[in-house]
């Protein structure tokens, strides 16, 4: 049974989940995906919608969707200042397992989710106002830097160069940091 109460908390939940699925719609679209995870966090969510199910994987499901749908927001009025990464953003949308729980943590090779943790940094520190030169080696319009890292920003008049590292587990920590260090 579905409740039309709007102080109900199960309505309340259904129409966030609504919502969140709208904003995934459009990142969808936006990014011309027509399979992939990122779908299949919308399916979930409607699932979760219609009330047929409320497991783990729904809440997680919509919980990674915020993060898609956070990237279509922060890019969809910068993307075309980079030419080529809007090509480079649908693909880290669409491929990867579906769950972040799912992910090999031994082998750190889920290269999707990474990329896409570079794309959302990058969208945060332009929309900080930050002066974002690179991203994942594709200049901004205009830009002629030379960059090693998987961000290049401008810092007092100098590029400067950022490597993302997502981090999956804990004890990985000081081996992400030498590593990110030995590329720059």
């Amino acid at each position: 049974m579905i409740t039309t109460n709007p102080s109900s908390p199960v309505f309340r939940k259904r129409f966030e989940a609504l919502e969140q699925r709208e904003r995934l719609k459009k990142a969808c679209a936006w990014a011309g995906i027509s399979h992939g995870r990122s779908l299949v966090y919308e399916q979930y969510i409607s699932e979760f919608e219609a009330d047929k199910r409320q497991s783990r994987k729904h809440l997680l499901a919509f919980h990674e969707s915020l993060e898609v749908c956070e990237i279509h927001e922060l890019w969809v009025n910068e993307v075309e200042r980079f030419p080529g990464l809007k090509a480079k953003i649908s693909v880290v949308l669409e491929e990867g397992p579906v769950l972040q729980h799912d992910e090999n943590l031994d082998s750190s090779s889920n290269k999707a989710r990474n990329n896409a943790f570079t794309y959302l940094l990058a969208g945060r520190l332009i929309a900080s106002g930050i002066e974002v030169l690179t991203v994942d080696g594709i200049r901004r319009e205009g830009q002629s830097v030379e960059w090693k890292g998987d961000i290049t920003i401008q810092q007092a008049g100098e590029p400067l160069d950022v490597q993302c590292k997502r981090l999956q587990k804990e004890s990985s920590l000081i081996n992400r940091v030498k590593e990110a260090r030995n590329q720059i």
